[in-house]
């Protein structure tokens, strides 16, 4: 999951020329950029902490080595809430520069059009994304 983020991020970052960027009004093209960016970077952090951290625990569970799993499992916690957040970060500014592309591949009304309801659908989105953690976090406490 984590690195098809980060490929369409790239696909999307090569759908656009340099001359098409730098014609664009300047706050759009900016935020695009930085948006791709965190999609592209955060992605990558999320998959090599999830993937290191998989990686190291099932050689411990290989090994039966159930106390250092426990161990390892607890001492990696701040680190894969980060990749956590890392990858929430990727999805978030992927579906951003997703909608901000229709302002910048798509001239006039219909690009702001695509724009606003693109950001309508990303903030519901995220509003019933919010939920789902939210309760999740009360069901595995």
């Amino acid at each position: 999951v984590h690195w098809s983020v980060v490929n369409m991020g790239i696909r999307l970052l090569s759908g656009n020329s340099p001359e098409m960027l730098t014609q664009a009004w300047w706050p759009v093209s900016c935020a695009y950029s930085c948006a791709l960016a965190t999609c592209v970077l955060s992605g990558v952090y999320a998959t090599v902490v999830f993937t290191l951290t998989k990686m190291y625990a099932m050689t411990v569970i290989g090994n039966y080595k159930d106390a250092q799993f426990a161990e390892f499992f607890q001492e990696t916690q701040k680190y894969r809430a980060a990749g956590f957040k890392a990858f929430c970060a990727s999805l978030g500014s992927f579906a951003f520069a997703f909608v901000t592309f229709f302002l910048l591949k798509i001239r006039g009304w219909p690009g702001i059009a695509g724009f606003a309801v693109g950001v309508g659908i990303v903030l519901k989105g995220m509003l019933d994304f919010r939920g789902i953690y939210h309760r999740a976090g009360k069901t595995l406490k």
